[in-house]
């Protein structure tokens, strides 16, 4: 039986995912006050941790990596303790510069040739999830750079009434995958070209995922076929 170390490194992107899950089933239930921004602080610091050691492996980028990590965890934690307008939108500007790439070095993993390993899997899901959370810290920092820029039933208030990171994280998933359920709606043309976009990258990354891993699985099995 393989230690815990030893599965763990196998399974660099299964880390990730974990922490990724369980930042997005806490978040909606730690928002209110210095200790609940403490607690989102803190699972931030975990996302951004294990995409660190994920991705340490790759001598490339690791030191970009841990320095956008690094900026991403201080404005997190910076909005976390003060509650500020200006910090929350430098922690969303500079958590979406470290998630998006993450995105990008995960997805080189998942799409180059090798072997579909489930370590892959993980990661390919980790990269869905990271767009979600991506799109959700945009919109929250167009909300706050331009107000006004979304509109429903479905804003809960939060910094100055423009909504909460958990409103938009969640208007994000909705708009990933294509449900459109219709409480949060973007006004501002800014607002609504981004939710253009991500629709539109939700549907084409499922699409390429499934084929690719789909056409890497075949060439796998034949190879074995002929051993």
């Amino acid at each position: 039986m393989k230690s815990l170390p030893a599965l763990l490194k196998e399974n660099r992107c299964g880390l990730v995912l974990l922490t990724l899950f369980a930042y997005l089933l806490i978040q909606p239930f730690f928002m209110q006050g210095l200790a609940g921004r403490v607690i989102i602080g803190v699972l931030v610091t975990t996302v951004l941790f294990s995409a660190v050691y994920a991705v340490a492996e790759s001598k490339n980028h690791i030191a970009v990596v841990v320095a956008i990590s690094l900026i991403a965890l201080l404005s997190a934690w910076g909005a976390s303790v003060t509650g500020s307008k200006t910090w929350f939108l430098f922690s969303d500007i500079s958590n979406v510069i470290a998630y998006f790439y993450i995105v990008g070095i995960l997805l080189a993993y998942v799409l180059r040739d090798g072997r579909v390993t489930a370590d892959k899997l993980f990661a390919g899901v980790s990269v869905y999830l990271f767009l979600g959370i991506l799109w959700g810290r945009l919109y929250h920092a167009l909300a706050l750079a331009i107000p006004g820029s979304f509109a429903g039933n479905g804003l809960l208030g939060g910094t100055e009434h423009v909504g909460n990171i958990v409103d938009y994280t969640y208007y994000s998933f909705v708009t990933l995958t294509t449900l459109g359920y219709g409480e949060i709606v973007p006004v501002t043309p800014p607002a609504r070209s981004f939710a253009i976009l991500e629709a539109a990258v939700g549907v084409l990354y499922l699409a390429i995922l499934i084929s690719r891993l789909a056409s890497l699985y075949r060439r796998q099995s034949a190879f074995t076929e002929k051993e």
